[in-house]
C-alpha cells in the first residue's frame, strides 16, 4: 500500500458512513409518510363504512314502511275504484 492509501480508505469509509446516514434519514421519512397514508386510508375506509351503513339503514326502513303501507294503499284503491 502507498502512503496515501490508508487516508483514501478512511475517506471512503467516512463517505460511506455519511451516505448510509442519509439513506437511513430518507428511510425514516418514507416510513413516516407510509404511516400517514395508512392512517388517512383507514380513516377514509371507516368513513365510507359508516356512510354505507347509514344508507343501508335508511333503505331498509323505507322498504319496511313501503311493505307495511302498500296493502293499505291497494285496499284503498280497490274500495274506491
Amino acid at each position: 500500500m502507498g502512503e496515501g492509501q490508508p487516508d483514501r480508505v478512511e475517506a471512503s469509509i467516512t463517505e460511506l458512513r455519511e451516505r448510509i446516514g442519509r439513506v437511513e434519514g430518507r428511510l425514516e421519512e418514507l416510513s413516516k409518510r407510509i404511516d400517514d397514508i395508512n392512517h388517512s386510508l383507514s380513516k377514509r375506509i371507516d368513513d365510507l363504512h359508516k356512510t354505507v351503513t347509514a344508507w343501508f339503514t335508511v333503505i331498509t326502513i323505507l322498504m319496511v314502511f313501503l311493505t307495511a303501507i302498500l296493502p293499505l294503499i291497494l285496499r284503498y284503491l280497490h274500495v274506491y275504484s
